[in-house]
């Protein structure tokens, strides 16, 4: 994605710099309406839910969210569904670059639709959909879908060439195995804070 939207893809068109900028406002706009779209489904799909059913899938969400915070820190391995593709290359020739950075914001924002990195977005499609509420699912997909999205513009804004690119996406990878054992903590944390609230209000 950093390679398709950058300034080094259209530093050299007839579109410029603005140019960059107005793919990025794109995708990263794209991007928060996919995953706000999410919430509202998931939240309008939880209040068809029981209370008591909502009740004992938040204690199932903590249960869960301690096993997977295992599966992230490499102790134990876990189911893990995804799709492995990522966005279609082919949109980059197909359509106008802007409408690309759209499509591209849009699948990246509702997450399920490309490759998942961590096990932290199932956690938070379950928490949009156990809220029963379309509002609050918005609001927490929308966080997740702003944050996955708008971390584009500080990371190759001031790449000239195409070189940078690649090392910032060989950085990135690197960086994998630590980006996950900081979810499984996080994980760890909250699925054990709702576990013990649950356990108190009983």
């Amino acid at each position: 994605m950093m390679g398709t939207i950058s300034p080094v893809v259209y530093r050299r068109s007839q579109y410029g710099h603005s140019g960059w900028r107005i793919a990025a406002v794109a995708y990263i706009a794209a991007g928060v309406f996919g995953a706000v779209a999410l919430g509202i489904l998931l939240g309008s799909s939880g209040s068809l839910l029981s209370t008591q059913l909502r009740e004992y899938g938040h204690l199932a969400l903590g249960v869960l969210a301690i096993v997977y915070s295992l599966h992230e820190l490499r102790f134990i391995a876990l189911p893990h569904p995804e799709r492995k593709r990522q966005v279609p290359e082919q949109w980059r020739r197909r359509f106008h670059p802007f409408l690309t950075a759209g499509l591209y914001g849009l699948l990246l924002g509702m997450g399920f639709t490309t490759h998942i990195p961590t096990a932290s977005y199932y956690f938070v499609a379950l928490t949009a959909a156990l809220s029963g509420k379309p509002l609050i699912g918005a609001f927490v997909f929308g966080l997740f879908g702003m944050a996955r999205s708008t971390l584009l513009w500080p990371s190759v804004a001031r790449f000239a060439e195409p070189h940078q690119v690649q090392l910032l996406i060989n950085y990135m990878a690197l960086t994998v195995p630590i980006v996950r054992q900081v979810n499984g903590f996080v994980l760890a944390m909250l699925g054990s804070f709702i576990v013990f609230t649950y356990l108190v209000n009983i």
